[in-house]
């Protein structure tokens, strides 16, 4: 029985034995563990500013050491440590980032027990901070347009010049007065007002605006601003003040432009005088006159009727009168047939009543 006991405690000594061997044996691995060196998967690095870095699991690392540097710069600047496979660098006045500069990472292997870190790839991964438009300017704040049809090209400057994405957006507040397509051109639809923006793409915020003012003129209003533009041409020429369109006015010469084309003379179709329609429309002047034309071919455009007038002593004379102060074109086309007025006032004046 004895001897069976004395068996016992030597076996169980040897097993003892094997296992403080066997602890030994690791704990003197663990404290001469190298961890193997770790290669980026991936990195990738946004606007705000971050950078995010993955890789895979190394053996004999129980963490891992992330380090930085600006492109092409000596040393390494240590960032942060982790127990994960995955990283994002934040800038911080540490560890900054800049926009637009080029970073290269390393991520290195730890070993707790040896205290020890793996080797790295010396190259590491390099990446490219995205740099934020910092402001768009455009080259008009505002346009008006008068003609349907009619369009300008708006140029955004984007700023700064190297930033990483400079595409733009363009978008019009009201297609209806105005559209813009892709690349800032505005075209006019119909009146109204309308607001044109064109934004950032890189998420940034960044904008600038132009107010569109649409006031589409009839061919009446706009026959008769050509034909005091080429009256005031042929007043320069001879040394004369510029006439100034009166507005009260132009509905009174655009009823006479009617009426030329049922009775062309200087008596109107209910046998007044001409001048009665200042009266009718409550204007005042201390002297008028009054030219008319009518015709196809050659009275069809202002600078030909213009040419007709200028070719008349009588026509002429009104035009070149010094006297005169303003001046109301109306202009009516009927069946292919253009009517003409010109109303020439001295310092007229416009009250609500007779």
């Amino acid at each position: 029985m004895k001897k069976k006991k004395r068996w016992i405690a030597v076996l169980f000594s040897m097993i003892l034995f094997v296992s403080i061997l066997s602890s030994a044996s690791i704990s003197a691995a663990s404290n001469s563990a190298v961890p193997a060196k770790v290669t980026i998967a991936k990195i990738s690095a946004s606007p705000s500013r971050k950078v995010t870095l993955s890789w895979k699991k190394t053996t004999r690392a129980t963490g891992y050491r992330i380090y930085y540097k600006q492109y092409g710069a000596r040393s390494w600047k240590y960032i942060s440590s982790t127990t994960g496979t995955s990283y994002t660098h934040i800038s911080t006045s540490k560890c900054p980032l800049t926009g637009g500069k080029k970073y290269t990472y390393v991520v290195r292997g730890y070993n707790k027990y040896s205290r020890k870190q793996g080797p790295y790839d010396k190259k590491g991964r390099t990446i490219t901070v995205p740099l934020r438009v910092s402001q768009i300017k455009l080259n008009r704040t505002s346009l008006a347009f008068n003609k349907k049809g009619s369009s300008y090209r708006l140029s955004a400057s984007v700023l700064p010049r190297n930033a990483t994405n400079r595409s733009i957006i363009w978008k019009s507040s009201n297609p209806k007065a105005a559209t813009v397509n892709g690349s800032g051109k505005v075209t006019a639809v119909s009146n109204g007002t309308t607001v044109i923006t064109v934004s950032a793409r890189d998420g940034s915020g960044k904008k600038a605006t132009c107010k569109v003012t649409v006031r589409i003129q009839s061919e009446a209003s706009r026959m008769a601003s050509q034909v005091l533009n080429l009256v005031n041409k042929e007043r320069k020429k001879a040394g004369l003040p510029l006439l100034k369109a009166y507005v009260p006015g132009d509905k009174a010469a655009m009823k006479r432009a009617k009426e030329i084309n049922q009775l062309f003379d200087h008596i109107r179709p209910n046998g007044s005088s001409c001048f009665s329609i200042l009266s009718e429309y409550n204007i005042h002047s201390w002297a008028s006159g009054e030219n008319i034309a009518a015709g196809y071919s050659r009275a069809s455009t202002p600078q030909g009727v213009m040419n007709l007038w200028m070719n008349s002593p009588g026509h002429r004379a009104n035009i070149l009168n010094p006297s005169f102060t303003h001046l109301c074109v109306g202009f009516y086309r009927s069946n292919g047939k253009s009517n003409w007025v010109q109303i020439f006032l001295r310092n007229p004046v416009w009250s609500q009543s007779s």
